[in-house]
């Protein structure tokens, strides 16, 4: 069974985390790309994830008897998770680059205060 093979295999299982999370990731970027970084979102979005590796841990610590071996696996799991994220992550921002077409982003990008003498190179300046 393929849940069965994932989840004795922590590479995998995190390979498989990570796309789930960045595809959960982009798809929650396109629905609403102004979206707040409350807590209770981040928790709402990071918790499940963080869920699996401790239990990725547990099951390979009970497996074996060894709490090594859990932490081996807990760490293994959260790195490939990452790995894939944070690939997904650069290809959502890359296809979101178009955000002067989105009024939402020109409000946001127009409202900032000039607070600084910084030199930008922004054509609008």
């Amino acid at each position: 069974m393929f849940s069965q093979r994932v989840s004795n295999t922590p590479l995998l299982l995190g390979l498989v985390v990570g796309l789930v999370f960045g595809s959960v990731n982009s798809i929650f970027t396109w629905l609403d790309p102004l979206e707040d970084d409350t807590p209770g979102v981040l928790l709402r979005f990071y918790g499940p994830m963080f869920f699996v590796w401790a239990l990725a841990s547990f099951r390979a610590a009970r497996r074996s008897g060894r709490l090594l071996s859990g932490v081996t696996a807990g760490m293994v799991v959260a790195f490939a998770t990452f790995c894939v994220f944070d690939v997904l992550v650069l290809l959502r921002v890359n296809l979101s680059l178009d955000r002067e077409s989105k009024p939402g982003w020109r409000v946001v990008w127009n409202s900032q205060p000039k607070t600084t003498d910084w030199v930008t190179f922004d054509a609008r300046s």
